[in-house]
């Protein structure tokens, strides 16, 4: 996981979250930052884009993921590329 705050600099590992001191931050990244995230319990909410794939492929988001996660689902939003969904979970 890697992000960064304007005036705190990097954020490099969801250990690194907790200290910068912010009320919101948002985190991007794909299958495997996500189950880093939901696996230190520094996510709140949840927002999947899903995209056909036309080459290739993608991970499944929660192969491997061993932890049991009580979802509320907040909204979903189409366009003609992907669809957004988005979770809240529930502590």
């Amino acid at each position: 996981m890697r992000s960064r705050h304007p005036e705190r600099g990097s954020v490099e590992s969801a250990d690194d979250v907790e200290l910068t001191g912010v009320g919101l931050l948002l985190i991007g990244g794909g299958a495997d930052v996500i189950r880093e995230g939901l696996d230190a319990g520094v996510i709140d909410e949840l927002a999947i884009i899903v995209a056909p794939v036309i080459l290739g492929g993608g991970k499944a988001l929660f192969d491997g993921f061993t932890k049991s996660l009580d979802l509320e689902h907040i909204g979903v939003r189409q366009t003609q590329w992907a669809t957004l969904i988005e979770y809240r979970l529930k502590k």
